[in-house]
């Protein structure tokens, strides 16, 4: 624990997955299980039309896209039913995109 500056849960936990699976055949200690639960909502589609959009001439009477008008611009290209501000901030997170850009990388 003082050498990783840990607490002893996640050792705990390391040690006994290594218990588990002594035999040692194919064994990766550090990655984890998939979780169950939703599926992300972000997907490649979203974030290549929404820096696409991010990156497109903004509103005629604006500075820039905000993150309203790109998830609407979203819906209206049939990406989802609602399309959330979250999500398109997190879709422009994945890219090196930002609103009202000129080049790729803001």
């Amino acid at each position: 624990m003082e050498v990783l500056g840990v607490s002893r849960p996640p050792v705990a936990k390391m040690r006994r997955k290594y218990q588990e699976h002594k035999d040692g055949k194919g064994v990766e200690l550090w990655q984890e299980a998939a979780r169950p639960g939703q599926p992300g909502k972000v997907d490649s589609r979203l974030t290549a039309h929404g820096a696409g959009s991010a990156c497109s001439e903004a509103p005629s009477g604006a500075a820039r896209w905000t993150l309203e008008w790109i998830a609407d611009r979203l819906v209206d290209l049939n990406l989802g039913d609602t399309i959330s501000r979250e999500r398109v901030r997190q879709a422009l997170q994945k890219t090196s995109s930002s609103r009202g850009c000129n080049t790729g990388g803001g």
